[in-house]
């Protein structure tokens, strides 16, 4: 749940683009310590290909910068071409560690 996000650093902001009639997208940017994280971007399939994720990232960086963060983490999908297409483009460079996420079925 976005509360869940937002708990997961001691500080966090949210943020919307879009306009009066409709909402193109959201981020939610925390920090702990040193290292701001982008952690959650979303936006509307209509609103895809105009900017607004762009807007959102540099937003939050900008946001990251004036708070002294001296580093920014985001994660997405390794098949999300476009997403990494977006922060790559944006100065974020892959790291070497690679994302795990693992299940545990509680109901049989």
């Amino acid at each position: 749940s976005l509360a869940d996000i937002r708990d997961a650093t001691p500080i966090h902001r949210a943020r919307v683009a879009g306009d009066r009639r409709a909402l193109a997208g959201f981020a939610i940017s925390g920090a702990a310590g040193d290292n701001g994280y982008l952690q959650r971007l979303a936006v509307a399939t209509a609103a895809r290909r105009q900017g607004f994720a762009r807007e959102l990232v540099l937003d939050a960086v900008t946001w990251m910068r004036s708070r002294g963060n001296s580093a920014a983490y985001v994660n997405t999908g390794v098949g999300n071409t476009a997403a990494l297409a977006l922060y790559e483009g944006l100065g974020f460079a892959p790291m070497p560690e690679r994302l795990t996420i693992a299940e545990c079925r509680v109901r049989a």
